[in-house]
């Protein structure tokens, strides 16, 4: 089932060529000196709290993190210090198998750190099964660190022939995305173990395509013996060819494609590329030749979501009628599967199809005729199925009554985040975000445990940065946030608030707004962080206070070390987390700053 699921949402991406992620922080620039500095505030104070662990593997496992963000930090001296504790305190763990796991993390992170000295001695651990496993681990940092000389020496003194084989083919697909596909290719040529050959080929060929290389990455397909693993290179290598204006090209491939199955998969995404290109004629033609193929293809589940799938690419490219009988084909054959599950995932795509030549309603009527369901996968499929990607947010923008139309279907949702996807929805479309959608959301965060609740800290962050960007002023979220009766969940949505007035204001910052505005935002910031703070020492469970203030703190590590500093200050009793927090907060500062974006990041015909 779960290869139908994964057949049902990748279809559904091919009618637009769109890549479903929610980018929320980006690096813009190199590490400047202040947040280096916040960094090494982070260490220094972890360095304090790790010598109150009393558990050797957990102390250990601290200071291999300190040391790995002191190398980041480039403080090689500090980092083998850390790494020196280590080693002194694998004497004190008892238990064989956890003192191997942290032996092995340290040659991890001395790999990381480039200790290429240390490294090596790897190969001095006395089990020879978790020694090979974990030479292959180091030789594909070593690969991708461009240390290929060491790699290639280590994969050598690799005992067993299949981590050997898969050894090298990380070499080899290091170097093909260095650029040195030659070296690659006779490297992947001598790999005995056809499994890892097949893998390393794959790797060069989608290096040759992300160089734009693609009669190259053609002919190292070529070389893939695994049917399944050459159609993960063609299907976009075809899109590929189709994008640099080669349409024929991209044709002949799959007409040279011996398996109807794979020739259909690589006909709809060239017929997909044709329509984001505007090429609606030779879409046609494309598509017609899909429709000739379908009666070849023998299960019954592929057949119906091929047909669905023609008939949303039918639409997309002028063809309603066509498309019409297309879909009441793949309605007919839907009806004859047994299997309920698999019935009901063609049900999906062919509401999603109705949906994209306008049958708004029909859509809503199928969906609700599903009861085996995961949530999630539901959201993105009504995200699709929403019509949203037949034009671009201007359109929302000119026709409001749309993004009612795309609310509605959102709505049919089960999934508890639904109101998030409709606050972005909003905000792309100019208009004010619903302050109900935030009660909405606050209701089901509510409902789940307090482990969905802490996953729910980004969602309740995302809403609340929309919420402002559409409105300007945070006070209904503060008021609606300090209504919540439960402790726990006020202090996570007022943590939220305060991340979102902490990001500068993008359209402020363009009209070189006077300061005192982002020092008005950062004010009431630290104001709703207090509300926050004193909510969560109102959680009488102290691992649960504990476990709550470490995900604030680390949230807010991003826009303010010196508020996560003020979180992580209150946690007490637990050396372990606090820690592990404050590592957290190093981390994250020791990396370039980042920028918040409201944007979904959905590929459409005009990227």
């Amino acid at each position: 089932m779960l290869q139908t699921r994964e057949r049902f949402l990748g279809w559904i991406a091919v009618v637009w060529g769109m890549a479903l992620a929610i980018p929320l922080f980006a690096q813009t620039e190199p590490l400047p000196l202040e947040r280096r500095a916040d960094a090494e505030r982070a260490l220094q104070k972890a360095l304090k709290t790790v010598e109150f662990i009393t558990d050797p593997k957990e102390y250990a496992e601290a200071q291999i993190k300190i040391g790995l963000v002191w190398a980041q930090l480039g403080e090689t001296d500090k980092a083998n210090t850390a790494f020196q504790r280590v080693s002194q305190t694998l004497i004190q763990i008892s238990e064989p198998s956890q003192r191997l796991e942290i032996e092995k993390n340290m040659f991890r992170a001395y790999a990381r750190a480039g200790m290429w000295n240390q490294v090596v001695l790897a190969k001095t651990l006395p089990d020879p099964n978790e020694r090979d496993e974990l030479m292959t681990e180091l030789v594909e940092i070593m690969a991708n660190a461009q240390q290929t000389e060491l790699a290639l020496r280590t994969a050598r003194e690799i005992e067993r022939a299949d981590a050997r084989a898969k050894a090298y083919s990380r070499i080899a697909r290091a170097q093909a995305q260095a650029g040195q596909y030659d070296e690659a290719l006779l490297i992947a040529r001598q790999i005995e173990d056809a499994q890892w050959r097949n893998e390393a080929f794959k790797g060069i060929a989608e290096a040759q395509m992300e160089a734009d290389q693609l009669e190259e990455a053609f002919q190292t397909a070529q070389r893939v013996e695994s049917e399944s693993l050459r159609q993960e290179i063609l299907e976009p290598l075809v899109e590929k060819f189709v994008e640099s204006g080669k349409s024929e090209r991209a044709l002949q491939i799959a007409q040279q494609t011996e398996s109807v199955e794979l020739r259909i998969n690589l006909l709809t995404r060239i017929a997909s590329a044709q329509a984001n290109a505007e090429q609606h004629e030779d879409a046609r033609k494309t598509l017609q030749q899909i429709l000739e193929l379908a009666d070849q293809v023998e299960d019954r589940t592929q057949q119906a979501m091929l047909l669905s799938l023609a008939s949303a690419l039918q639409a997309r490219v002028g063809l309603e009628s066509e498309a019409g009988r297309t879909l009441e084909r793949a309605e007919e054959i839907a009806n004859s599967i047994a299997d309920a599950e698999a019935r009901e995932e063609v049900l999906k795509l062919i509401a999603f199809a109705k949906a994209m030549w306008g049958e708004v309603q029909e859509s809503l009527n199928i969906l609700n005729r599903i009861e085996h369901d995961d949530p999630n996968e539901t959201a993105l499929a009504l995200l699709f199925l929403s019509n949203l990607f037949r034009g671009s947010p201007d359109e929302l923008i000119q026709n409001p009554e749309r993004l009612r139309e795309i609310e509605q279907i959102l709505e049919a949702s089960r999934d508890p985040f639904v109101p998030v996807a409709i606050a972005l929805l909003y905000a792309l479309a100019e208009q004010k975000v619903p302050l109900q959608l935030y009660e909405r959301l606050l209701q089901n965060v509510a409902k789940a445990d307090m482990s969905g609740r802490l996953e729910a800290i980004d969602s309740l962050t995302v809403f609340a940065g929309v919420f402002l960007k559409t409105h300007g002023n945070p006070e209904p979220l503060i008021q609606m946030a300090q209504k919540q009766d439960d402790p726990t969940m006020r202090a996570l949505a007022l943590t939220g608030i305060a991340f979102a007035l902490l990001i500068p204001d993008e359209e402020q910052e363009a009209a070189s707004k006077p300061k005192q505005v982002d020092e008005a935002r950062e004010r009431r910031a630290k104001e709703v962080l207090s509300l926050a703070l004193e909510s969560a020492k109102q959680i009488a469970n102290l691992q649960e206070r504990n476990t709550v203030l470490s995900h604030m703190a680390k949230l807010l590590s991003y826009p303010s070390t010196e508020l996560a500093h003020q979180v992580a200050d209150q946690m007490m009793g637990n050396p372990i987390l606090t820690t592990q927090t404050l590592i957290a907060i190093a981390e994250k500062r020791a990396v370039p700053s980042v920028s918040f974006s409201y944007e979904w990041a959905f590929g459409t015909k005009d990227d």
